[in-house]
């Protein structure tokens, strides 16, 4: 499971972003580029999370039990 929080107050403000997932992945930013670059980032991580994905038979619900 992966959120992203974003905070955009307004003009004038600084915006800012976090990501975190289960799996460990955590990352912040600050400014427009760069918590547009996290937005990407966080989408990217989603596609690629070893808690998403599977590389044998066995599914994440249940190596998740397993654990």
């Amino acid at each position: 499971m992966a959120w992203l929080h974003i905070v955009a107050p307004g003009r004038g403000t600084t915006p800012t972003a976090s990501s975190w997932c289960e799996c460990g992945h955590r990352a912040r930013a600050v400014g427009r580029t760069r918590v547009l670059a996290l937005i990407d980032t966080h989408h990217r991580h989603r596609d690629a999370c070893p808690l998403r994905t599977t590389t044998d038979t066995t599914t994440t619900n249940e190596r998740r039990s397993a654990a």
